[in-house]
This record gives C-alpha cells, structure tokens and sequence, in this order.
C-alpha cells in the first residue's frame, strides 16, 4: 500500500512539473508583446522614411528631366537667333538697313542688334549655367538612390526581426489560449488592464452627465473607422474558459495602418501601453463621457492634447494580444458602459 501512495505520489509530482506556470507565461506574453510592438514601430518608421525618401528621388527626376527638356529647347531656340542676329551684324548682310530713312535710325538699329546679340549671349551662357546645376541636381539624385539602396537593406534586416518577435507572440497566446487555466490567466490580466482603464475614467471630474446613453451614440459620437464588429459588446460566454465574460468595448476589423478618427472632441488623458491592449488612447469628452482605443501601431497626440471631432488620432495595428490587425473601440461614463455597436452597422 505504502508502494502505491509512492508511486501515486511521483506521478503527480511528475504531473505538476509538467504543468507550464501560465502566470509566468502571461508576463512572457507582455514582453513579447511589447518587444513586437517596438519592432512594428521601428519597421514602421524606417518604411515611412524611405517611402518620403523615394518620393522625393521621383520628384528630383521629375524636375531633373523638366529642367533637361526646358534647357535643351531654350539653347536650340537661343543658337537660332543669335544666328540670325550674327548674320545681320555683318557689314555684307546689312543691307536691308538701306530701307530706313535716314542715318539716326540706321544707326539706332545697329545699336540695337548689337544689344539684342549681347543680351541673347548672356542668355545663352546663362543656359549653360544651369545646365552644370543640372548636373549637380544630378550628383545628388544619385547620392539619394544610393542612401535608399542602404536604407531599404536595413529595412529587410528590420522586417526578419519583426517577423521573428511577431510570431514569438503569436506562439505564446496560442499556447496560452489553448488551456483553460491559461486562458483563464489571460480573462484575469485583461480584467486587471480593464481595471486600469476604468480608473482612468473613474478618476475624471465632470460637472455633469450632459447627454443620456441613447444621446452619446446618436448625436455626439461618430465611428472611430468603418469595419465590422468581430468581438462583440457586452457579455460574451468563453468557449475555453466555459465561462461568462463581460466585454467593455469591441473590436473592429480593420486593414493594418488604417487611419483611426477621434468619435467626438475632447482631451486625451491617456496615451500609453496598457498589457493585453497594446497602444491604446483614451480621450475625455466634455459631455461626461470617455472614448478608448486599443490595439493602435502608432499614437499621434500625447496625454493633455485637446482634439477635434473626426481628427486622426493614430493608426490601425495588432499590438496587445491580438494576432490580426483590428481596433479596440471602447465608450465609457464613470459609472457604466455604452455599447458602441450601433455606431458600425
């Protein structure tokens, strides 16, 4: 008997060794999570550079081949006429000068076929003038497509290492997400970050609630960006976790890098990262209600920016727990939750 309670007693330990430690996993996932989000931003930021970089390359060939062609025709139109003018300055050639009536106004045309040919050769060296800037712009579109060539071999470098952190990522909330305790693990860091946006809120000071519910969603606020609604609002049951949970806001699917618009004007009091949600922004409106944005790949406007309704305020990304792009749209009052929903049908 004694044999049996030992044997039991090695397989459990045995089963518990073998049990990933989900908590520890779920603070790996925050690593990988913002570790990928840096590397979105710098392979964001580097493409950015180098699509301004390759824009301006168009631009300077664009000019280069205007200025080329304009040149090109002002030095033929030039040679002709100071051609002409050298044909009519000769003695031989000046007999049409025979016509005018008198000396006075035989020698105001010679002088003034004199000017003429002296300004028409001014020009014409003034041709060849810009011709060697010509070459110069030259020169630098040349050193401009050499910086890109550089620019777009570091971005390649830049793009394995996202890949890398990115999958990182994918992997851990895959295995997480797979088990009900991890799952479980995953409901109760989300509830922690929701707690944390709600303190946000909770924390505001309004003088007080201008607009009922209906109010918000009908008259003051505006779809942050069209999409479809992929995670609904409101109490949603956990197929792996086999439990209830309450969603505060939704998620919108959206194309990666998809302008994100302020709902409706006010001042952002967060903007940061936030574990679970990635990059998120979260502005106070003067109504009595707030707007939070989750999951962005970049953020525009720093805590204390005033906004406008309809103002970008950052882009479409998948940093946080999430493994495609989409948006986190959320619409709050210090005491309870609006559903944003009827804003995307």
């Amino acid at each position: 008997m004694s044999n049996l309670i030992w044997v039991t007693a090695i397989i459990s330990s045995l089963t518990f060794a073998s049990t990933p430690d989900y908590s520890k996993l779920v603070r790996e996932l925050d690593r990988a999570e913002i570790k990928a989000g840096k590397a979105q931003e710098q392979y964001d930021s580097m493409a950015s550079s180098i699509k301004s970089a390759n824009g301006a390359v168009t631009n300077l060939e664009k000019e280069i081949e205007l200025k080329g062609q304009a040149i090109s025709s002002k030095k033929v139109f030039a040679r002709e006429r100071i051609g002409y003018l050298l044909k009519y300055s000769v003695p031989d050639n000046m007999d049409f000068l025979s016509a005018f009536d008198n000396v006075e106004e035989t020698q105001r045309v010679k002088v003034l076929l004199a000017k003429m040919l002296k300004r028409d050769v001014q020009d014409y060296n003034d041709l060849n003038s810009d011709l060697n800037q010509l070459d110069e712009l030259k020169k630098i579109l040349a050193k401009e497509k050499q910086e890109l060539e550089v620019q777009s071999k570091v971005l390649s470098s830049y793009i394995v290492e996202l890949k890398a952190t990115i999958l990182q990522k994918k992997r851990l909330l895959e295995k997480i997400r797979n088990s009900q305790k991890g799952a479980k693990a995953l409901a109760e860091r989300s509830k922690k970050s929701a707690s944390r946006i709600s303190g946000i809120v909770s924390g505001a000071k309004f003088k007080d609630m201008k607009a009922t519910m209906d109010e918000v969603i009908q008259k003051l606020v505006s779809a942050p960006l069209k999409g479809k609604v992929i995670t609904a609002f409101g109490k949603v049951w956990d197929t792996t976790t086999k439990n209830w949970v309450y969603n505060k806001g939704v998620g919108i699917e959206a194309e990666y890098g998809k302008e994100v618009k302020s709902a409706s004007a006010g001042i952002v009091s967060y903007s940061g990262w936030i574990p679970g949600y990635g990059k998120v922004l979260i502005v106070k409106h003067d109504e009595g209600f707030f707007s939070v944005y989750g999951h962005l790949s970049k953020i525009l406007l720093n805590k204390g920016v005033k906004v406008g309704k309809g103002v970008i305020i950052g882009y479409v990304g998948d940093t946080g727990s999430v493994d495609m792009p989409s948006l986190y749209f959320e619409l709050s009052t210090p005491t309870r939750n609006i559903d944003p929903s009827p804003l995307f049908d």
